[in-house]
């Protein structure tokens, strides 16, 4: 089951995008990664629906990622929404963010985030935090299991 665990990303900047998959890869993080460029986008993935019709609802991703870095991403409202749907109601997310601020602080955690990032520019640094941060998440913690579709 270890291997079936993947990795929703949710950042719009294809820079922050690239960055992000790389530092995951030079960490030794090689589960799968989606990534997918908003908020309503990723309730599309993880509904299977619109763009996603095809996809199959009973795989969920292990680990969130959402990346306030991206300009056009309202991280805030991302949380609300994933939070308000059942199928990543407690699906981990894990904030990333470029700013330390209490308000990010304060919204992240009351709007349901399970940790909020603070991304270090240094690119070496950034694979040494994502690696511990996707270790962590996709590997020790524990998950509740996936409900398995009745009918393959």
């Amino acid at each position: 089951a270890e291997n079936r665990r993947f990795v929703l990303l949710i950042a719009d900047c294809p820079d922050e995008q690239a960055l992000t998959l790389r530092a995951l890869r030079q960490s030794g993080i090689h589960n799968e990664v989606v990534v997918v460029q908003s908020g309503d986008e990723a309730i599309e993935f993880t509904e299977a629906t619109g763009r996603y019709v095809d996809r199959n609802v009973g795989r969920r991703p292990s680990l969130i990622l959402l990346d306030l870095a991206s300009p056009h991403v309202d991280g805030h409202r991302i949380l609300r929404q994933l939070r308000g749907h059942s199928r990543t109601r407690l699906t981990p997310i894990v904030v990333l963010t470029n700013a330390h601020s209490d308000e990010d602080l304060d919204n992240g955690f009351s709007r349901g985030a399970n940790s909020l990032v603070l991304k270090p520019v240094d690119a070496r640094k950034l694979a040494d935090l994502l690696g511990q941060v996707a270790r962590y998440w996709l590997h020790l913690n524990e998950l509740l299991p996936e409900k398995q579709p009745s009918v393959l």
